[in-house]
């Protein structure tokens, strides 16, 4: 397949072009001359992006607007569309697009090699599934503040690829869900929404889905595209139901607490399970698993607040260099609100592996 002329990286947006992301500021945006703009640049552009205009020009004022650290896009396909990803987080000044498809190892490389040295050092590509790859973003501590979800579009794919998204979502991240005229997309972000009332339904029209006319195109977050756009709580936040870490690769094998950043006052008791795991020399055919749990009462104002554990939780496996240590903290609170925090919990000392980025 030939590759076709890359446009030249242009600005699309001035300096002080700003818009909410919100129902008002994406309409404020369509009436602008900057709209008109942006989708005249993206009119049949890159042609091998499954996005129309509209499409395009949306996935890259979200990105400019939000100017993400970490952006994930499940499905390459012929990376057109991660093109568009790459362009806006240039032109925002910061952030990085991972992309993944599991059957574009031959395809989508060469590809993306063609895009000019701007977008290539903005770009990682692996051929892998959303599930390897959310398995290696929990044990890496990954965590992304835009995401695609435009992968496999039967019900149950979307569905994890929508729940494991929001697992690793920072807070007030962004997820933008394609074809969303077929069942699949639509029901699992209804699903979603109703399981998780928090997130933000950001034009507010997930709602408008008619029960009695199931397979009806339902109305889209922007005109003229097929897209829903949800947005992670403002803060991590932490009920009855509890919330798991994952199990997370780290250096050192002692917790002697946790770190709590409130971003509002909390009153409650706090259930916590640590986890010290470590596999490798010395620890035997099945490793070696360390536990502790314990509650704390809590009556805080807003900021950080550390809390230690009664005993320190602390490996009897000595420092290797071959060592494979995970640390997992599992969390729950009862109180007359939800737990707000700014990030997961942290354990102390013990922390995650150098090149670990949350």
């Amino acid at each position: 397949m030939d590759v076709e002329v890359i446009k030249p990286l242009t600005p699309l947006y001035r300096p002080d072009e700003r818009f909410e992301i919100s129902a008002q500021g994406l309409e404020a945006w369509r009436q602008s001359a900057c709209y008109q703009r942006v989708v005249d640049f993206y009119r049949h552009y890159p042609p091998r992006s499954l996005f129309n205009e509209a499409g395009r020009a949306l996935l890259h004022h979200l990105i400019v607007m939000q100017r993400p650290e970490r952006v994930l896009e499940i499905g390459t396909m012929f990376a057109g569309t991660t093109e568009v990803l790459a362009r806006a987080v240039w032109e925002a000044g910061r952030g990085h697009v991972e992309t993944i498809d599991p059957f574009g190892a031959e395809r989508c490389p060469a590809l993306i090699d063609a895009f000019p040295a701007e977008l290539r050092e903005r770009i990682t590509f692996e051929p892998v599934s959303s599930a390897m790859h959310f398995n290696a973003a929990v044990e890496w501590g990954r965590s992304y503040d835009f995401v695609l979800i435009d992968g496999q579009h039967e019900l149950e794919f979307v569905a994890f690829d929508l729940t494991f998204t929001a697992r690793l979502m920072r807070p007030g991240g962004l997820i933008v869900l394609d074809n969303i005229e077929q069942i699949g997309p639509r029901f699992a972000t209804k699903d979603f929404l109703a399981n998780n009332p928090d997130w933000i339904d950001v034009a507010d029209v997930v709602r408008l889905m008619d029960p009695t006319a199931p397979l009806d195109e339902p109305v889209a977050s922007f005109p003229e595209t097929k897209n829903y756009i949800l947005q992670a709580p403002p803060t991590y936040l932490v009920g009855a139901v509890p919330r798991s870490s994952g199990t997370v690769r780290a250096e050192g094998g002692r917790i002697e607490g946790i770190e709590l950043d409130l971003v509002r006052p909390a009153s409650g008791i706090l259930h916590v399970q640590a986890y010290v795991r470590t596999w490798g020399p010395g620890t035997g055919t099945g490793g070696e698993e360390r536990t502790h749990r314990q509650t704390f009462s809590i009556k805080a104002d807003r900021g950080r607040l550390r809390l230690p554990l009664e005993t320190p939780l602390l490996s009897q496996v000595a420092d290797h260099v071959d060592l494979d240590r995970r640390l997992e903290i599992i969390v729950a609170f009862v109180g007359d609100a939800d737990l707000a925090l700014a990030a997961p919990p942290m354990p102390y000392p013990a922390r995650p592996r150098a090149d670990f980025q949350r």
